[in-house]
């Protein structure tokens, strides 16, 4: 509204139907990104930030010094147990 455009002038310029605009601003439809970044351009505003590195987001833990996988998990066997106690 504040750049004067109508539905039907942002559907042009961004080619796509007039439905698709209605539908993202009544929350029925999330745009694609590429659909986001042309409408960033045409309404002069930021719709997608950054992710953050998928790697920040794992705790990292310390694995002492000497410890092996074998150490960390546990093997299931293809045996039966013992089941004479």
């Amino acid at each position: 509204m504040k750049l004067g455009l109508s539905q039907e002038d942002l559907a042009g310029r961004v080619k796509v139907k007039v439905s698709v605009i209605q539908k993202i601003e009544t929350g029925k439809m999330t745009p694609d990104l590429r659909l986001c970044r042309d409408l960033e351009h045409e309404l002069k505003i930021k719709l997608v930030t950054p992710h953050e590195a998928e790697d920040a987001k794992v705790p990292k833990t310390e694995v002492p010094e000497g410890v092996t996988l074998g150490d960390i998990i546990h093997v299931k066997r293809n045996t039966k147990p013992d089941l004479t106690d």
